[in-house]
């Protein structure tokens, strides 16, 4: 099984800060929310935004195709990014975006020539000619903007209108409570459906919780990182936990004993108790760092190759 240290950044940004349910449509799933501003002033955050921009999962695909775009560096321009979903199917996901004052007027100045432009009441719509992608843009000075295929994003608007049935966000009660320090935090609802057609050691794990949550943060010279499972019993949670202590065993044994991967991996704490099951790991931000930089090392190595 192979398992790749892109996975560190992918946990790393792949959590909440801080819920905006104005525009999230009901049968939202799961909540993401990086505050960019903590996630810039963490020693790591540069590190991981430049891995977020060379390419992440489908959740960042919409960020991260709207830096390519338009040459906005993520680190300076951002200060939220939140996106939500009822699946992971890209066409599922909405974005939503938040940056300095100049952040819409610079996105409407660098891609006035590939975009139609229509009015839906105090948004301007962009029709992305690239692809089947839409961005909704606010007034100016508010920098925010709402970007998802054109059907998805005339939901969410209509939900910000008062034209449709918003998330209900008392679900997503991990996402709602204080950040305290945290600068991304995470949460899915429906866990089980949401990986029903993963057929990987990991869906069928994930298959056991009804709820998955999880945290980034940086203390005491740490990146710490807990990701925690919520089962229907106890006797589901241990089976779960003893599942992922062996894909975790496997993995171990497939990673040279050197490996960065290997110490990472040893590092990682796994705990049951009742119907929960907790994973966590704190390693130290210069670790963090040489993990990131050999990465990127070998990704220039193949790109040259």
């Amino acid at each position: 099984m192979k398992i790749r240290k892109s996975l560190l950044s992918g946990v790393l940004i792949a959590c909440a800060g801080r819920c905006v349910a104005a525009w999230m449509p009901q049968d939202t799933q799961w909540i993401l929310d990086v505050d960019m501003q903590a996630l810039n002033a963490s020693r790591v955050g540069p590190l991981i935004v430049e891995r977020m921009q060379r390419g992440q999962p489908v959740v960042f695909d919409k960020a991260c195709g709207l830096a390519t775009v338009t040459g906005i560096n993520l680190n300076h321009a951002l200060t939220a990014l939140t996106v939500c979903g009822s699946g992971w199917n890209t066409s599922n996901v909405v974005s939503h975006i938040v940056g300095r004052s100049a952040f819409t007027q610079i996105c409407r100045d660098r891609l006035s020539a590939s975009l139609t432009v229509s009015a839906y009441g105090p948004y301007e719509l962009f029709a992305w000619t690239r692809g089947a992608l839409s961005m909704a843009v606010s007034q100016p000075e508010a920098g925010m903007l709402i970007v998802a295929e054109p059907a998805r994003l005339k939901n969410a608007l209509d939900v910000y209108a008062g034209r449709g049935k918003a998330c209900d966000t008392s679900r997503f009660q991990f996402v709602s409570a204080p950040r305290r320090n945290a600068f991304a935090r995470f949460e899915a609802r429906d866990v089980a459906a949401l990986f029903q057609q993963d057929q990987s050691p990991y869906g069928l794990v994930l298959r056991y919780f009804s709820t998955l949550d999880g945290c980034a943060l940086e203390a005491d010279n740490q990146i710490r990182l807990t990701v925690r499972g919520f089962a229907a019993t106890p006797e589901a949670a241990q089976e779960a936990a003893q599942l992922v202590r062996t894909l975790v065993a496997l993995s171990q044994m497939n990673a040279a004993k050197a490996s960065d991967l290997c110490s990472v991996l040893r590092a990682l704490q796994i705990e049951q108790e009742g119907a929960q099951v907790r994973c966590h790991i704190a390693l130290p931000v210069e670790q963090v760092k040489v993990l990131f930089k050999d990465e990127r090392a070998g990704t220039t190595h193949t790109a040259r190759r």
